[in-house]
C-alpha cells in the first residue's frame, strides 16, 4: 500500500492476516469506512510471502516503466508474475 494514496482516500486493499480471527477483525474494524479494504486470512505464513512477491514485481515494474520499455514489456511482466 501507498501511504499517500491511502492519505488522498483512493481505494486499496490490503489482507490482515493473524492467527487469532478476533485481532484479524479488530483490525478490519480500525479501518472500516475508510478508502481500504481489508481482507482477513488466518495464513500469515502464505500472506507474508506474498507480499514479498508483490515488492519484487512492483520493483520490476517500476524499472520496466523507469526504462521506458513499453506498456506491452509491462504486460508480459503482469503476466509471467500471475503465472
Amino acid at each position: 500500500m501507498l501511504s499517500e494514496e491511502l492519505a488522498q482516500s483512493l481505494p486499496t486493499r490490503a489482507v490482515a492476516a493473524s492467527d487469532g480471527h478476533e485481532t484479524s477483525e479488530k483490525v478490519k474494524e480500525v479501518f472500516a469506512g475508510t478508502a481500504l479494504g481489508l481482507q482477513i486470512s488466518n495464513d500469515w505464513v502464505s500472506v507474508s510471502l506474498l507480499g514479498i512477491l508483490k515488492n519484487v514485481y512492483a520493483l520490476v515494474l517500476g524499472l520496466s516503466e523507469g526504462l521506458g520499455l513499453g506498456s506491452n514489456f509491462k504486460s508480459v511482466l503482469a503476466l509471467m508474475a500471475l503465472r
